[in-house]
């Protein structure tokens, strides 16, 4: 069961990107069982959890500023608006979106939702230009709805044009499910869409990051929601657009996601701008189609569940270790260790790349996973004593004094 007062400290973290890297939120979790108790670590704590010394530093600055009534206050809000929140480490966070996640475009940390729960195995989503051609929108609504027959949802950001129409095909199929993602629940953009946003609720979800539009400019929330609408996907499908805006770079994310790309073929007859933008999108790796059968290898969707397994699971037994190669990690491991690292028993895993703010260096976070974290000490070289400690990187033998180094011993 989660305890209320630790969502405040998720909302906190979530109005601050990139403060914890998505991918140590698991390992936090597991060793302190909530986010509340990592909080109010001190530096020297968390980094001997493994965090870098600037990822320690730019949190407990952040930690020291925060004013935790603020979020309680929206936690208030939730609960009265029926808005659920998901956090990265609950078991309805769609796993399909963290195996999207990069290093540049890192899954969101929270989701708002107003709707049913999620739990799709295929999913496709539908985008495209608002100012669609009568032929893209008819084709948008033959796509969603014979998608969604075919038991996938359909995901969109109920925008104007083809959004709209996207969720309008699927919520026509019987049995028919979608998400809206949106770029922040409230208020419902644009204002028109609020009757269809209801009937989504009743058939699917609005899904959002953010929980209100904060005054920042309107477009950048709309750019940052497409690593979310092309994340949930096993594939998108633009369906048309002109040489530039939202679409051209939603498939930029959906690219960089290595998601597949389809486009609707157009009329001889289209205009020279939706001309133009279909060709971008051939550059970019789209495959042009003009009905759902023309996708490529939509039956392999029906394993779907096959895909998740290769994403990298928290052992309860690993160290986390900061390095900027694989040796380094070693290394540093080696200097809080209390023995030799038997390589048989040893997995290295490397997490995602973390670049600095500040001097654009990538650091890099590793796993290290022994069932033998600590073996047989070694015998002082000197004495032949056993009665030694660890000192960093040395061992010191407390019979005669000595201090000798400590070396990387791969036991076959």
């Amino acid at each position: 069961m989660i305890l209320s007062d630790d969502i405040v400290y998720w909302l906190a973290i979530n109005d601050k990107r990139g403060l914890i890297p998505h991918y140590l939120l698991e390992y936090i979790i597991l060793k302190h069982g909530s986010l509340k108790e990592f909080w109010y670590l001190t530096k020297r704590e968390i980094m001997d959890m493994g965090f870098s010394d600037k990822d320690a530093d730019n949190f407990i600055e952040y930690t020291n500023t925060v004013i935790l009534a603020k979020y309680r206050d929206i936690l208030d809000y939730v609960r009265k608006n029926r808005i659920k929140i998901i956090r990265y480490v609950d078991d309805e966070y769609p796993e399909i979106l963290k195996i999207s996640g990069t290093s540049n475009y890192e899954p969101p940390v929270l989701l708002f939702k107003k709707g049913l729960k999620i739990d799709f195995y295929k999913s496709a989503a539908i985008v495209g230009t608002r100012k669609a051609s009568n032929y893209a929108l008819k084709k948008t609504r033959e796509f969603a709805r014979e998608l969604a027959l075919n038991k996938f949802w359909i995901i969109s950001g109920l925008a104007k044009g083809i959004d709209v129409e996207a969720h309008s095909g699927a919520l026509e199929a019987k049995g028919g499910k979608t998400i809206a993602v949106l770029p922040w629940m409230t208020p419902i953009t644009p204002s028109s869409h609020e009757d269809i946003s209801k009937k989504i609720i009743q058939r699917g979800c609005l899904l959002s990051e953010k929980l209100f539009h904060k005054g920042r400019s309107m477009k950048y929330p709309f750019i940052e929601r497409n690593r979310i609408t092309s994340g949930l996907s096993d594939f998108i499908i633009a369906v048309e657009s002109g040489p530039n805006g939202g679409t051209i770079r939603q498939v930029d994310f959906a690219r960089a996601q290595n998601k597949p790309i389809c486009t609707l073929y157009p009329q001889k007859n289209s205009d020279k701008e939706i001309m133009k933008g279909f060709r971008i999108l051939i550059d970019k790796g789209a495959t042009p189609i003009i009905n759902v059968t023309d996708i490529p290898d939509l039956e392999k969707y029906d394993s779907v569940k096959k895909k998740m397994k290769g994403r990298t699971r928290i052992d309860p037994n690993s160290k986390l270790i900061f390095g900027y190669d694989e040796q380094d990690a070693l290394q540093k491991y080696l200097e809080i260790s209390e023995g030799s690292i038997s390589k048989d028993k040893l997995k290295i895993i490397k997490l995602d790349d973390h670049e600095t703010s500040e001097d654009f260096i990538s650091h890099r976070y590793f796993l290290l996973h022994s069932t033998e974290w600590h073996e047989k000490r070694p015998t002082c070289s000197k004495c032949g004593s056993n009665h030694v400690e660890s000192r960093g990187h040395t061992w010191h033998c407390l019979t005669c004094n000595k201090y000798f180094k400590k070396h990387i011993k791969m036991h076959e």
